[in-house]
């Protein structure tokens, strides 16, 4: 499940609040999370391929895209709810921040298989420009310099999987603040376990409805 290309637009122009919009981001996100999981699995397997690294690293860039929008449309309100003296207990912060840690595992799951499995990515890469670098950019720099310019994809990917890992622990340091102790310290113990988000039946005490209605109990069989 990916974003449309309107949604992307919208989304990176409104930072409106809406409940049903931001489950559906978290469902768009924990569908990313999970699609990030599948292909991590098969890596080091007959399945791996530099089309299959290529993947991961555009699915990686979904998930961080999607967890950014859905925290600025999402926090903003949390924020403000907190300041006017309002009890929060929102099953969408949570479900928010239990994505959040799913895709901070998966982040450092990927440092781990790159750095333990590099692919020689060179020969994909000769007709097309690197990952975080721009094709006009080569070509200039190759005119100049008279030297061809192999992007290192290991490298790249591992300084932007780093710097990735960093925001996604600023964001849940600020979801923390915000978070019910109880439901924390039973997210928290979630994570450490392994479990996925949200296994089978809804597990929240509170709000069932907005739980069973959020992406996480339709798609526990990705995760």
């Amino acid at each position: 499940m990916t974003m449309s290309s309107g949604h992307k637009e919208n989304d990176a122009q409104d930072t409106s609040y809406s409940p049903a919009r931001i489950q559906e981001m978290i469902c768009e996100l924990n569908c990313h999370v999970a699609l990030l999981r599948e292909h991590l699995l098969a890596m080091g397997s007959s399945r791996d391929s530099p089309e299959l690294r290529e993947r991961i690293r555009r699915t990686r860039l979904d998930c961080m895209t999607s967890c950014r929008q859905t925290a600025a449309r999402l926090l903003p309100h949390i924020r403000k709810e907190m300041e006017s003296g309002i009890l929060v207990d929102s099953q969408c912060l949570v479900l928010l921040f239990s994505c959040t840690q799913l895709l901070l595992r998966e982040l450092q799951k990927t440092t781990r298989l790159i750095d333990t499995m590099p692919m020689d990515m060179s020969a994909y890469y000769e007709s097309r420009p690197g990952p975080s670098s721009s094709g006009l950019g080569n070509v200039i720099s190759q005119i100049i310099l008279h030297v061809p310019i192999t992007p290192n994809f290991q490298r790249e990917e591992l300084i932007s999987i780093e710097k990735d890992c960093r925001e996604i622990e600023l964001l849940l340091d600020e979801m923390q603040e915000f978070m019910p102790k109880a439901e924390s310290a039973r997210v928290n113990m979630w994570a450490m376990e392994g479990h996925g988000l949200l296994p089978g039946k809804p597990r929240w005490r509170r709000d069932t409805k907005v739980a069973s209605s959020c992406c996480c109990t339709g798609v526990s069989s990705l995760l």
